[in-house]
């Protein structure tokens, strides 16, 4: 028993700001038992995640037909968009533009099967090639004129992300010209979600505030992140102020005078190594 193909509404935005909910709402309307896969990624790549899985699925094909909102929604690239196209075709895969209906690729369809069906027969043998000839033209140019409407789609769907990137460039470039400091500040951090979530972890069972576990153990409450990234967390936990350090470990770490968010235990081992070679020096 063959499996029951599916139809996917594929929704993409390049920024998660990018509402999606009208293009969902718009393929739902047409198609309302469409599978809908929604993505946030530029679409001038087509490494993306789930639209990865929506070419997986074409290939074992799962699928009838794909419906977009527009052909931009499919791909930014020219060159790798029209490609993709024609694979689908030659995977019998359906597609719908709903703002472009012109580029479906129903549209190709009909334009390759309605061909002028007439052979002439005149009688006269060069007569017959020379209008067969005209006739064979004709319809190879109303083949490639679909085709190149579909190009040019991907082309200007390109152009459009390439107007906004130059657009962009020339803006930082007369704000530089102004004299505006664009970016970061140099030596400031970014707090995200992730840190503050692993600096609360830290400042609750970490030994060097006074709780109770090794650098390790708490690695792995911090869903197992890397030492040197537990490190740089602690290192700007140290630099903000806002997790004191405890005053019976804070001597150990002035005196060392470090600048390294360093475990507390290999700070206490250099301040007895500190003080074994004071006092060997004394008995010397």
């Amino acid at each position: 028993m063959s499996q029951k193909k599916i139809t996917i509404g594929y929704v993409r935005t390049s920024t998660p700001k990018q509402l999606r909910q009208r293009q969902v709402l718009a393929i739902k309307e047409k198609y309302p038992e469409a599978v809908i896969i929604e993505e946030v990624y530029t679409g001038t790549s087509f490494n993306r995640p789930q639209w990865k899985k929506v070419l997986k699925s074409v290939e074992r094909n799962d699928v009838s037909m794909i419906v977009f909102d527009e052909i931009s929604r499919m791909s930014r690239d020219a060159k790798e968009g029209y490609e993709t196209y024609q694979y689908f075709l030659k995977k019998n895969v359906e597609m719908v533009f709903l703002r472009e209906p012109h580029l479906n690729s129903e549209t190709y369809r009909q334009a390759k099967n309605n061909k002028i069906n007439i052979k002439v027969e005149s009688g006269d043998k060069y007569t017959d090639d020379f209008l067969n000839t005209i006739l064979e033209s004709v319809n190879q140019y109303m083949l490639n004129l679909v085709e190149k409407q579909i190009e040019l789609a991907f082309e200007r769907s390109q152009q459009e992300v390439d107007y906004i990137r130059e657009r962009t460039k020339a803006g930082l470039r007369a704000a530089r010209a102004r004299g505006v400091t664009l970016g970061r500040k140099k030596g400031s951090t970014i707090k995200t979600k992730k840190y503050k979530k692993c600096a609360k972890i830290i400042y609750a069972n970490y030994k060097l505030f006074g709780g109770k576990l090794y650098a390790s153990s708490v690695i792995k409450l911090c869903d197992n992140i890397s030492r040197s990234t537990f490190y740089r967390y602690l290192n700007i936990m140290l630099d903000s102020g806002e997790y004191p350090i405890p005053d019976e470990y804070r001597k150990i770490f002035d005196d060392n005078n470090t600048d390294k968010a360093i475990s507390i235990w290999e700070l206490r081992n250099k301040s007895r190594k500190k003080q074994k070679k004071t006092c060997i020096k004394k008995h010397e």
